[in-house]
């Protein structure tokens, strides 16, 4: 069972699950299609992948990159989806119930190979920001792609989706949202990190903050009561507030938390916090 704790976004619909195993794709073809996980939602996900895929199947995005105890729970993993649909249905269901509610599921199509593609992404998670600090792209983290593919350029959105011909992702409604890349063609490998100027590290500051109120709010629910909503209605109200509050010039992360908890309250989206919680969603985990 999944608690108001585990939902981050919505929990996908059934179309998410049948894109991702796509019932006429019964032959190989040339663009391959791989799925893109972020492990810091999915507590043991390494483990769980061992069990259910050969090693040659899957990788993670650090490995011969960064070293550190740790890295590999929190770590992004690229897989490759068997074209087998007996092989494809058991695998495409384990995945639609370990990323229920979590922003943590990508597809993508591409005709490069596995190592290639991972050796792609590996080299598109470093940025240097204005004030010259490095930091991590997280791709894997559906929330943050959709806030970074609004933000990039031209140019930064072409060189992140080379070699990729659709990238599709689950966003906070649950919904698949696609991007439509480069030609399918194996991609170039770019090893410098991402220019961030000061107003696109203003906009995606700007843009993860109802995320972190969000957070706050469903971590707390002792203090300030369980959402009576799902996720993603909760999530528009407070971005909502935060648009409102940089139109007027306030600019106050303190001043921005306040306001989207009255908010919340206001429009009823916050049972008393001495009632008994009441789970957002009920899910079966995947069968380890």
């Amino acid at each position: 069972m999944l608690e108001a704790r585990d939902t981050w976004i919505d929990p996908a619909g059934p179309a998410v699950g049948q894109a991702l195993y796509d019932a006429a794709w019964t032959q190989p073809q040339p663009v391959e299609r791989y799925v893109l996980l972020d492990a810091t939602f999915a507590p043991g996900l390494p483990a769980r992948l061992a069990r259910w895929l050969e090693l040659e199947d899957y990788c993670s995005l650090y490995a011969r990159r960064y070293e550190g105890e740790g890295l590999d729970e929190v770590a992004p993993y690229l897989l490759r989806l068997p074209w087998v649909p007996a092989l494809r249905q058991p695998l495409c269901d384990k995945l639609m119930a370990l990323t229920r509610g979590r922003p943590m599921l990508s597809l993508l199509f591409s005709a490069a190979t596995l190592e290639q593609l991972a050796d792609h992404l590996r080299a598109q998670i470093e940025a240097v920001g204005a004030d010259g600090r490095a930091y991590l792209l997280r791709l894997a983290d559906t929330r943050a792609l959709a806030a970074l593919l609004d933000v990039l350029t031209s140019a930064q959105r072409q060189r992140l989706l080379a070699g990729i011909a659709r990238w599709s992702y689950v966003d906070r409604a649950g919904d698949l949202q696609s991007i439509e890349g480069g030609p399918p063609a194996a991609p170039a490998i770019e090893p410098t990190p991402y220019q961030i100027d000061a107003d696109q590290q203003r906009q995606l500051q700007q843009l993860a903050l109802p995320d972190a109120i969000l957070r706050f709010v469903q971590l707390r629910a002792g203090l300030f009561g369980e959402l009576a909503c799902r996720p993603a209605a909760a999530h528009r109200l407070i971005d909502e507030g935060v648009q409102r509050l940089a139109r007027r010039g306030v600019d106050h992360d303190a001043l921005a938390y306040r306001h989207a908890l009255t908010l919340l309250r206001r429009h009823g989206l916050l049972t008393s916090a001495h009632s008994s919680p009441t789970p957002v969603v009920s899910s079966l985990e995947p069968q380890s």
